[in-house]
């Protein structure tokens, strides 16, 4: 029997979840020997060891753009996000960074209302009010055994980075090829990885090590292929709320590895973000959905209006 297109992009988003999860498992387990900058450059390296050939094997890519200072600045961003997010991964709990990260897509909606001047409402406002406020029950001191510290703020740091990321690849996916931007982000984010892994170069790299980074690199390449068929299978919305299923492999690998127990507050204040991001993606594909019929979702005029740049 035939899958749906929606079955088929759950099951690639619950793929890239586990990805996300074993991700955050590797990176914690490397800490040990490597620094967060060798971890970062070995996994963009292999990353690209493993992308040309399929890009090749798929028919080339397009590498002519016009806009290789937007792709300069989303390797850039996906660069120092990425280098922070694993340093922060050796301070805090597992699960609590998890769960920091799940803000991403309310971050990335405050962000579209000021860079993109996207039209926001009193639906989409508490959404985002109603998610800051999960994320205020994740940061909250004795949230686990690790007392509450700036390394749990900066954890937040990415998320931020991650949604300025999200609207420069809304404003490339009008142009370019996935296989274009794919190529032109994890070649330039090994480039600009290779000097933060230098000016922290902890030891040399034994076979043990090398496998593991190869590990990451494959996973980092099928992760991106995950969510891209995720997105292109199904809506958003249907999706997205998969993404919790992140916490859930999160908290078991973190547990059985590391013996991490998932906290109340992290399981609550997860929750709550969780519904908050479903809720303005929700929004987001009434809106899509509506100005591609050449219509309006049926609102009060009270409620509506729109924030101006300055």
């Amino acid at each position: 029997m035939t899958m749906s297109n929606d079955v088929q992009g759950v099951l690639w988003m619950l793929s890239h979840c586990f990805y996300v999860a074993l991700t955050m498992v590797i990176v914690r387990h490397l800490s040990v020997d490597l620094s967060s900058g060798q971890i970062l450059f070995f996994q963009n390296l292999f990353a690209v060891l493993m992308v040309v050939p399929w890009i090749i094997y798929k028919g080339g890519v397009q590498t002519q753009t016009e806009h290789f200072k937007l792709h300069l600045l989303r390797a850039f961003i996906g660069t120092v996000s990425m280098g922070i997010y694993f340093f922060v991964l050796t301070k805090i709990p597992l699960t609590q960074a998890r769960a920091i990260a799940l803000s991403e897509p309310l971050v990335t909606s405050i962000l579209a209302i000021f860079i993109l001047k996207e039209t926001v409402g009193i639906h989409r406002i508490s959404a985002i009010v109603i998610g800051m406020m999960g994320a205020l029950i994740v940061l909250s001191p004795g949230n686990s055994h690790h007392a509450f510290s700036a390394y749990t703020l900066l954890a937040f740091v990415p998320v931020v980075m991650w949604g300025f990321s999200n609207v420069i690849i809304k404003k490339l996916s009008a142009t370019e090829a996935s296989t274009t931007q794919l190529l032109y982000l994890t070649t330039l984010m090994t480039a600009l990885s290779l000097p933060y892994a230098l000016l922290d170069w902890k030891s040399d790299l034994d076979i043990r090590l090398l496998m593991w980074t190869a590990g990451l690199g494959v996973i980092f390449a099928l992760n991106v292929v995950a969510i891209f068929m995720a997105f292109k299978l199904a809506e958003v919305n249907v999706v997205m709320p998969f993404d919790f299923s992140g916490m859930i492999f999160t908290a078991i690998l973190a547990f059985v590895i590391f013996g991490e127990v998932l906290t109340l507050n992290t399981i609550i204040g997860a929750t709550i973000i969780v519904a908050g991001s479903i809720y303005v993606l929700h929004r987001e594909s009434l809106h899509r959905k509506a100005r591609l019929a050449g219509g309006g979702i049926p609102k009060k005029p009270w409620y509506r209006f729109k924030i101006l740049s300055r």
